[in-house]
């Protein structure tokens, strides 16, 4: 499956500005300048784009991330907003904006959206984190938000032309998206990172992932719904319902054998918060392994008292593992594994199933548990 693919600039050009007479103007470095005129005189400022548009996973995220975070209006085609409160997607959407399209700085105007703190502070952290002058940043206090604690940065690139580029290059490459593995994840990835949540519930003292769910407007964004719902049919992915509730629509998806899919195409590498939500909940999960028959029996190679000594698991337990008829936590097995010949290869390879908690049970694919291992500093 191609990683990669070229759209020619000239022709998505011709095809966002149908409706006018564009004047392109040939230059240096395989680039040209686009623009046209309107009637009344007010014409938009030309845009300067390579000949050529290399499509990468990069690119289709930053495609996610604009239509979950981005604006996309009809009826106001004058400018590409995007406001994120995750300081990564923010660094993330800049640099994809610049490098792309042959933009600077004077290109944007950056707005920081505050509940609480202080404006000199909040343009000093956002300035380190885009690495742009602090006197670049207009400041705006915000009486209600939706992220009510956080303050938040919106890029504003004023381009009536580039806007109408940007939305033909997406509704170019949407159809290829649903059809290509690859772009298929990045999308994903991209989408979640703007609009998806973590589900985390607390049970007793343990918290676990209650659902993974992509958000869409449910008056708006009905095409933005059946499309994801596409690419998740598509990843095998069957375990889901839908509410929506005026303009809140959820997709909501459960099933631990659903998260290590979403987990496998890394779903949740494009927004650190939203990772470490998910690894937090990981390291402190209780994880049971189903073993081949005897293979209990076959890695240990102590008593009764002395697996009881290392493990703190009571007689009547360790005789009920030995069995097949209880399942040993992975930190158990981790303490055991020195006083016997095997290693955790071994274990993998002759786990049969790992269960989540105390019913869920996943199959042990894509290296699940190499994973889980590591996550909790077990590995090696």
């Amino acid at each position: 499956m191609q990683n990669k693919i070229m759209l020619s600039s000239d022709k998505i050009i011709r095809k966002a500005l149908a409706d006018k007479v564009i004047i392109i103007e040939e230059l240096e470095n395989d680039s040209f300048r686009a623009y046209f005129k309107n009637k009344n005189k007010t014409n938009p400022k030309p845009i300067v784009l390579p000949r050529q548009i290399e499509i990468d996973e990069n690119f289709i995220e930053a495609i996610g991330i604009y239509i979950g975070d981005g604006k996309l209006t009809k009826n106001d085609l004058n400018h590409l907003e995007l406001s994120t409160v995750d300081t990564d997607i923010a660094k993330f959407m800049l640099d994809f904006f610049i490098n792309q399209f042959n933009l600077y700085l004077n290109n944007f105007t950056f707005t920081i959206r505050y509940k609480y703190g202080f404006e000199d502070n909040l343009r000093d952290k956002w300035s380190k984190i885009l690495n742009i002058p602090a006197e670049k940043f207009l400041i705006q206090e915000k009486k209600t938000s939706k992220y009510k604690m956080q303050d938040s940065v919106t890029l504003q690139i004023n381009s009536t032309i580039l806007r109408r580029f940007f939305q033909a290059i997406i509704n170019e490459l949407l159809p290829i998206i649903k059809q290509n593995d690859n772009f298929r994840h990045a999308f994903l990835r991209g989408e979640f990172a703007a609009d998806g949540k973590l589900g985390i519930e607390k049970d007793t003292n343990t918290y676990y992932i209650s659902e993974i769910s992509f958000c869409y407007d449910g008056k708006k964004e009905i095409w933005l719904r059946d499309f994801i719902i596409d690419c998740l049919r598509l990843e095998g992915i069957k375990n889901f319902n839908i509410t929506e509730d005026g303009t809140r629509g959820l997709i909501r998806i459960t099933n631990w054998n659903n998260y290590v899919k979403f987990w496998s195409i890394r779903i949740l590498d494009r927004c650190l918060r939203k990772k470490n939500k998910f690894l937090n909940v990981i390291r402190q999960m209780s994880v049971y392994l189903e073993l081949e028959r005897n293979i209990a029996r076959g890695i240990l190679k102590l008593s009764k008292k002395e697996i009881s000594q290392i493990t703190g698991l009571h007689r009547t337990n360790i005789k009920r593992i030995l069995e097949n008829r209880q399942l040993f936590k992975i930190e158990q097995i981790h303490k055991l594994l020195p006083y016997s010949n095997k290693d955790w290869k071994f274990i993998d390879e002759n786990t049969k199933n790992i269960r989540i908690g105390k019913l869920t049970h996943i199959n042990n694919t894509d290296n699940f548990l190499d994973f889980i291992l590591e996550e909790k500093g077990l590995k090696g």
